[in-house]
């Protein structure tokens, strides 16, 4: 796991909020972006949602931040996703997970579901804290299912009852 320090610069249009670091910010940040990921990126909405949650909730514990802001790129190509908080000596580690700990995944499943991510510090560390981001490229296997909620038919497994006369659909 190596995160990269600085992320590519933006292009296109941004999404941006600023929600106050409270117990409640990871479904709050989750609710805003994931309407808009639906409509763009459907394939991408799952992964891009965990690695946010993730973020803002390492912001929101190991910061004193008041608020945590998000900027968030829907490109045609990537979902680019930054969460700057003023904490420029809280960086990121993977914690010495131990089999019962039910924390300190964040970072793993983020590693998992990120094609790149990393610290950057756009205007310096002093005073001004630090951006996590992360970007998930669109893919031809991140593609949403075609028909979500039914799973394809086993070898051998009987086809769906049908209407007499109504085609078979495979």
């Amino acid at each position: 796991m190596t995160p990269s320090t600085n992320p590519a610069p933006f292009r296109g249009a941004r999404l941006v909020i600023e929600i106050p670091s409270d117990p409640a910010v990871a479904r709050k940040a989750r609710d805003w972006l994931a309407a808009p990921l639906r409509s763009e990126h459907p394939g991408l909405t799952d992964d891009v949602l965990l690695c946010l949650s993730e973020v803002v909730t390492n912001a929101h514990r190991h910061t004193s931040t008041p608020v945590i802001t998000i900027d968030a790129l829907l490109d045609e190509t990537y979902v680019d996703v930054r969460v700057h908080d003023d904490r420029a000596d809280a960086l990121p580690e993977p914690a010495g997970l131990q089999l019962a700990d039910e924390g300190g995944r964040g970072l793993l499943l983020l590693d998992a579901c990120a094609d790149a991510w990393g610290v950057a510090f756009p205007r310096g560390r002093r005073p001004y804290g630090k951006t996590v981001w992360f970007r998930l490229a669109v893919r031809p296997e991140r593609a949403p299912a075609l028909n979500p909620g039914r799973s394809p038919r086993e070898p051998g497994e009987p086809e769906e009852p049908r209407e007499p006369g109504e085609p078979a659909t495979r």
